[in-house]
């Protein structure tokens, strides 16, 4: 697998979490439909997503670091399919604002940030041309619009959600099967990476050297 394989799939992933987040548009009003809580309420449960994603992406970027993209871009994925299946299952506002504003959010976090780190480590040429790529994933969410749309008119939007979040579950834990961390630094053949010394000790070697040669040649050394 190349390290465009990567980018293809980190492209996808984003614009998975990207469409359960803009698509949630189609939902809103089908609970506003549905239940009396006005439109306020019910739009703050989209306010604390955006809320919790900016509390959970430095804990979705530690945990890359410790456990790699694959197993976070994984949890994430299913955590964010969870957080559809249970929001369609939704009967106050305290259950929506936890199941989508916060569950949601660390589902979305821990899709969003691993899957973008891990282009970046990949790529050191061509880099901008990657991370181009990678950015039209939220773009490419509108797809996702008349899915739900199709699915809300058929199914009703509980069952929708149910089936949203399977499909985003399970698209995420087959795509990130393709994922591959990046090759080790190159290392020479004794083993130990070659280093360029720091520039204070470079310079002690380079007087080192000067009076070795002084010494060598009978000159007195500065």
């Amino acid at each position: 697998m190349g390290r465009w394989t990567v980018v293809a799939v980190s492209t996808t992933v984003n614009a998975l979490a990207w469409g359960a987040r803009s698509s949630f548009a189609l939902y809103y009003v089908a609970m506003l439909e549905e239940f009396a809580w006005g439109r306020g309420p019910t739009a703050l449960g989209f306010s604390l997503s955006w809320l919790g994603f900016v509390v959970f992406a430095p804990v979705a970027g530690w945990l890359s670091d410790r456990w790699g993209a694959r197993t976070v871009v994984t949890a994430g994925g299913v955590i964010l399919g969870t957080a559809l299946a249970l929001t369609g299952q939704v009967t106050s506002l305290p259950q929506y604002y936890l199941c989508f504003g916060l569950l949601g959010a660390a589902g979305i976090a821990g899709m969003l940030i691993p899957s973008t780190t891990i282009v970046t480590r990949w790529f050191v040429r061509s880099r901008g041309t990657a991370m181009g790529v990678l950015s039209t994933g939220p773009g490419s969410a509108v797809v996702f619009y008349p899915l739900n749309a199709w699915l809300i008119a058929h199914l009703g939007w509980r069952t929708a959600l149910v089936v949203f979040g399977g499909l985003v579950a399970a698209a995420t834990v087959l795509l990130t099967l393709l994922y591959r961390e990046p090759p080790p630094p190159h290392r020479p053949a004794g083993g130990a990476a070659f280093t360029s010394p720091a520039p204070g000790r470079r310079a002690k070697c380079g007087r080192s050297g000067a009076r070795s040669a002084a010494s060598g040649s009978g000159r007195p050394s500065p």
